[in-house]
């Protein structure tokens, strides 16, 4: 292959990105070139990591959003045809 593997396009395979180019002359870099596989595991590794990462927000966040949901008041003005946002105390 005589363009320059990046890392990019490591991770678009890794991703089986639609957009990656010569997918296959990069596999066969893989095979050829150590270095170039040990990065690819790396990838493929935090990878892994990544998607078994599960973050939700804690209930204090929920209840902040949804009291402040409920403290706000829209309403149209009747001199003029604009809306209004009111918190409400």
């Amino acid at each position: 292959m005589n363009k320059t593997i990046t890392l990019d396009h490591l991770i678009l395979l890794a991703y089986n990105d639609d957009g990656i180019k010569n997918s296959d002359k990069i596999v066969e870099a893989l095979h050829e070139n150590e270095e170039f596989l040990d990065e690819y595991i790396a990838i493929k590794e935090m990878q892994a990591d990544l998607d078994r990462i599960h973050e939700e927000p804690t209930e204090q966040s929920i209840r902040n959003l949804i009291n402040y949901a409920k403290s706000l008041n829209v309403f149209k003005s009747k001199d003029h045809n604009n809306t209004s946002l009111i918190i409400v105390n």
